[in-house]
């Protein structure tokens, strides 16, 4: 359990924030070079026929959940991907990640028994509690959403995490295999990067101090909701060029 908060900001104020974060910081163990420290994060989120997890989310439900696949950077033939449900209640967010390699993914979403000899830490629990809500409530893939991430540590306290996530972008995913493509994805947003702190204990003055310097106001930022968002404008636009007279992307 953490909590979460998180910025919409202008991507020009990005060089400077980062400069003031960057003494109290270290690079995530998973990420690039300290001249290159991005790495690429592909999520493909699950809903239901109807988005009950979307509109959940845009009706501030404040209990509820994500459930998604996430992997990482390109596609190789050992890949490993995650099995994720994350939970949030308020700003206080539960996870569960289940590792697993992509290319035995199709078996476990078709209920077969394997053993999955993934060399990751894993609980049998976190898969179980994903695969109990996909298949209890139909869930179908929505919404391939990738982005570009900077991950840091607090030097001081390695539960203070704060990343920087850029370029996010997305598409629908014509099936799980789509998780590591990039072709005719959408910018949900051109001019704005997303700050996320998740944290255990009280944050240090510092975080304050920059959040203080640059007016930053805390806000709900889904990346897949502002994502289907995005989806949904570029599909009425299209049916207003093509004058056809419906247009769903998502059913």
């Amino acid at each position: 359990m953490r909590d979460e908060i998180k910025y919409l900001i202008p991507t020009r104020m990005l060089p400077r924030i980062r400069e003031l974060m960057l003494p109290y910081l270290r690079l995530d163990q998973f990420a690039g070079s300290s001249d290159v420290p991005d790495y690429c994060v592909r999520s493909i989120y699950y809903d239901t026929r109807d988005l009950r997890f979307y509109h959940e989310k845009k009706d501030g439900i404040k209990k509820r959940i994500k459930v998604r696949i996430r992997g990482y950077n390109e596609h190789t033939q050992d890949s490993i991907v995650f099995l994720e449900l994350k939970r949030k209640r308020n700003d206080q967010v539960y996870k569960n990640r289940y590792p697993i390699y992509y290319k035995n993914i199709n078996d476990i979403l078709s209920g077969k028994i394997l053993r999955d000899d993934a060399p990751l830490k894993k609980r049998s629990v976190d898969k179980e509690k994903f695969l109990f809500n996909y298949f209890s409530l139909l869930l179908r893939p929505t919404l391939l959403v990738i982005y570009e991430r900077e991950a840091y540590y607090y030097k001081f306290n390695p539960d203070l995490r704060i990343t920087f996530d850029k370029n996010i972008r997305s598409v629908k995913p014509d099936n799980i295999y789509s998780l590591f493509t990039d072709e005719h994805t959408i910018p949900t947003f051109r001019s704005h990067f997303v700050l996320e702190i998740k944290f255990s204990a009280p944050l240090p003055s510092w975080v304050f101090s920059i959040i203080k310097q640059f007016h930053l106001q805390k806000r709900s930022v889904s990346k897949y909701v502002l994502s289907v968002d995005k989806q949904f404008e570029i599909g009425l636009a299209k049916k207003r060029i093509t004058n056809r007279h419906s247009i769903n992307y998502f059913i």
